[in-house]
């Protein structure tokens, strides 16, 4: 038996495009935040590592005597400050997504309640649609 229905199957790129402007629109400061955040703290390791490299080198040549205590000891301390600033940058990476994703996921729903509104009685009785809202009010607590 076949079935001639043909199943619609969303297509997660198409709904990335559309729902990235709504959520830019919640709040754009906090959306840019937490963005920005999130690529500071990608940098971040590899800044890290470059420094974690320069300081065992340093430490290699002045086993070697070819540097004196000092260049190791600032080297030490800059890895120092750069593992600071990578926790103050860690800090804001955590506390960021889930403020902007409490504030997009409230104006998902307003938005999908406003949808609702309109809806007619009968609308409500339809499967489709109440599958149709359940994915979306679903959706909308993701983010």
């Amino acid at each position: 038996m076949k079935n001639t229905e043909k199943i619609k199957r969303p297509n997660v790129i198409k709904t990335f495009i559309k729902l990235l402007p709504m959520t830019f629109t919640v709040a754009p400061l906090l959306f840019i935040l937490t963005q920005l955040f999130g690529i500071m703290m990608g940098i971040s390791y590899g800044v890290i590592a470059i420094f974690t490299r320069k300081f065992f080198d340093s430490a290699t040549m002045f086993a070697d005597k070819k540097v004196t205590l000092s260049v190791v000891v600032i080297s030490l301390v800059t890895l120092g400050i750069i593992h600071l600033i990578k926790q103050i940058i860690n800090g804001f990476a955590i506390y960021y997504p889930p403020v902007f994703a409490g504030k997009a996921g409230g104006k998902l729903s307003q938005m999908i309640h406003i949808k609702m509104s309109k809806l007619s009685a009968v609308g409500f009785e339809d499967t489709n649609t109440l599958d149709d809202i359940n994915k979306a009010e679903q959706g909308s607590l993701m983010i």
